[in-house]
């Protein structure tokens, strides 16, 4: 026997009512679209923004992580260019002293 799960809003309010003609909606009733990464399923779906912030805060920590690794590669390569440029400069320093020793 299946003990059936019940879903109740904490404020005890209604996400969309029909009053006077008219569609009452909670500000808070969103609609979620996006791809689950594990599944790779597309989702459309409508429910509490204050449900849904766990989720939302898991893939923005998923997201961060990603823009952080591309951010240390990037400073990967600039520190690398910048050693390249650092010598260059240092071996046409040597070269131009040299020339200047030699008297051209």
């Amino acid at each position: 026997m299946a003990i059936e799960r019940v879903y109740f809003c904490p404020l005890g309010a209604e996400c969309e009512t029909v009053k006077d003609g008219k569609i009452h909606k909670c500000m808070w009733h969103v609609k979620v679209t996006g791809e689950d990464p594990q599944t790779k399923e597309m989702h459309d779906e409508w429910g509490c923004s204050m449900a849904w912030t766990p989720l939302l805060l898991i893939e923005n920590s998923r997201q961060q992580l990603s823009t952080a690794s591309a951010v240390e590669s990037l400073r990967n390569n600039v520190v690398q260019i910048n050693s390249d440029n650092r010598d260059m400069l240092i071996n046409a320093t040597r070269m131009h002293n040299a020339r200047l020793i030699q008297g051209e």
